[in-house]
């Protein structure tokens, strides 16, 4: 991204990073709009245009740049996204038969199935989505009936922008993991996924056919992008992947940075954006507690080594930035 093409724009993260003052995770942010590679040409244009900002506003940069999130990205029609003007970002080669999966916050189902059944708060909520889950995988008609009826419900309350997701081979072995919540969690880079706050999940798996099957329904050609700076609000945790694919692939994924330092990059997953899935029962592969807060790691040392492993991954050694640590 061409900070430099907009000039007020280039100075709203000037002043972002003058008043970040040693900060990491507000440098990690400057970072962002400074070092993503695929924002460029018409998407960038249309950016700057929509953020409106002017000589007087450097400040109001993040608060900006997130209402354009919610108006141009989190959208019922097709999100900028999956629109010609982002066409760097976008991703083709991808086998219908792929298995993708996503981690997610069931809140919003357990208020469902709280409401539904009446069972007085979201911790037995959970209890009988558990059961009936189970019982509907192993083919128990009334189960089934009621798990069709909350996942339609909760189709209802989910925003429209594109969905994180991943694909499943990379980490089969975390999905298969006694401890698959806090594993994924912390691979995938969920830092708002903490046992305190987000103490129920579900995994969600479906295949890349059956997204593009969706798409098609909403006329988007390309319902597959690598995650830029522009897809979602500001944060620190986001960390923009280079152009350059790793070994043994065809195109360039993004790479989610884990919550525990990580240096090698076969351990980076990668990560893609999609057009919105309604979801089916048997979507919801299985659901649980969280039951660790996230790791307690320095953020400067998540966010170098996550660098140091993009650096080795692609050849690309002068990549990026490094946030300075801990004065002394």
């Amino acid at each position: 991204m061409d900070v430099n093409s907009n000039p007020f724009f280039s100075a709203a993260v000037a002043h972002m990073a003058a008043t970040a003052d040693g900060d990491g995770r507000a440098l990690a942010r400057v970072h962002n709009f400074r070092f993503d590679p695929r924002v460029g040409g018409l998407r960038e244009q249309n950016y700057y245009e929509n953020l409106a900002l002017e000589n007087d506003s450097p400040e109001h940069l993040e608060e900006r740049h997130n209402r354009y999130v919610r108006e141009k990205v989190w959208t019922p029609s097709c999100p900028e996204t999956f629109m010609s003007e982002n066409c760097a970002a976008f991703l083709d080669k991808m086998d219908d038969a792929q298995d993708l999966i996503r981690l997610v916050n069931v809140d919003t189902l357990l208020v469902l199935v709280d409401s539904d059944q009446g069972c007085n708060g979201k911790d037995k909520a959970f209890n009988l989505l558990k059961e009936k889950l189970l019982l509907a995988q192993k083919g128990i008609k009334e189960a089934v009936a009621l798990i069709e009826v909350w996942v339609d419900q909760w189709n209802q309350k989910q925003h429209d922008g594109p969905r994180f997701s991943a694909p499943k081979k990379h980490i089969q072995p975390l999905v298969d993991a006694a401890n698959w919540t806090e594993l994924l969690r912390d691979r995938l880079g969920l830092a708002g996924f903490d046992s305190s706050r987000t103490p129920y999940v579900a995994l969600m798996g479906y295949t890349v056919g059956e997204v593009r099957r969706a798409a098609r329904k909403k006329h988007i050609d390309t319902p597959f992008a690598v995650p830029t700076v522009l897809d979602l609000p500001v944060s620190e945790y986001f960390f923009p992947a280079p152009l350059a694919p790793f070994p043994g692939e065809t195109q360039s994924f993004g790479r989610t940075m884990a919550l525990q330092p990580v240096n090698d990059p076969s351990q980076l997953v990668a990560e893609l954006l999609h057009v919105k899935l309604d979801y089916e029962p048997e979507h919801v592969l299985k659901v649980e507690r969280m039951a660790a807060l996230i790791p307690d790691c320095p953020f400067w040392e998540l966010r170098n080594h996550h660098l140091t492993a993009l650096r080795l991954g692609t050849g690309l050694v002068e990549y990026g930035e490094e946030i300075p640590g801990p004065r002394s």
